[in-house]
């Protein structure tokens, strides 16, 4: 059985989300990024050069807990294809010989977070494997999908391949009930100061799905019509 690695360059973790999920390459991105900044997502990134002192550290990879990560990255601060920050990180003190901003080389993302957080978290979702390391894959450009009701485990040898997930890619959108509900809900929490409009906006669609026991393309829709309506008046 050929090696599965753990660790995802941001590319590859975005073209998954978006077959696990049907979700489109921004809001996959917006995901990951709100996801990076509240630190639900487990990383590691390779030092390249130490900004203040043009230093350089050959080889050194260091933790997420190791750096201290914007609160507010977005998708425009990240290299999506060389899978590192456009701006230097914070390096911890403590946690490295030489602390301060450091220009990253790459970041990688560990992929049992990126199922849990990101892409188990819609019902029936589409589950997916990290891409095979190694000659024999060369070339390849999706991994291996399977459409299961239950999240198999990492790791678990698929049962069905890329034609299942063509055949079955339609996106359903939302029962009309529910998605109305869901508003009516947020409406009420805005009104009863339960929630920000901010804190609405911000939120991982996990936690708003979570949070309405529905799921992310339900909860998704139901706050882009309430931010719309607040912003409408």
């Amino acid at each position: 059985m050929a090696y599965h690695s753990k660790w995802q360059s941001l590319s590859e973790v975005v073209k998954y989300v978006m077959a696990a999920t049907e979700c489109s390459q921004v809001e996959a991105e917006t995901d990951i990024c709100r996801a990076i900044a509240d630190e639900a997502i487990n990383l590691r990134g390779k030092l390249k050069r130490r900004q203040s002192t043009n230093q350089t550290a050959v080889g050194t990879t260091l933790e997420r807990t190791a750096f201290q990560i914007p609160t507010d990255i977005g998708r425009s601060d990240l290299d999506w294809d060389k899978s590192c920050p456009l701006n230097p990180w914070i390096v911890r003190r403590g946690h490295f010989e030489l602390p301060g901003p450091w220009e990253l080389e790459w970041i990688k993302l560990f992929w049992p977070d990126i199922q849990d957080t990101l892409c188990n978290s819609r019902r029936n979702a589409q589950v997916i494997r990290p891409p095979e390391s190694g000659p024999a894959v060369a070339g390849k450009t999706l991994p291996t999908l399977v459409k299961t009701e239950t999240p198999i485990a990492l790791g678990s040898e698929p049962t069905e391949g890329l034609q299942r997930l063509a055949g079955s890619a339609r996106r359903r959108g939302p029962p009309p009930k529910q998605l109305e509900r869901v508003k009516e809900e947020m409406m009420n929490d805005l009104g009863q100061r339960q929630l920000s409009l901010a804190e609405l906006d911000g939120m991982l669609e996990k936690t708003l799905a979570l949070r309405y026991g529905v799921s992310r393309d339900t909860a998704r829709k139901a706050r882009m019509a309430v931010v719309s309506e607040f912003h409408d008046v």
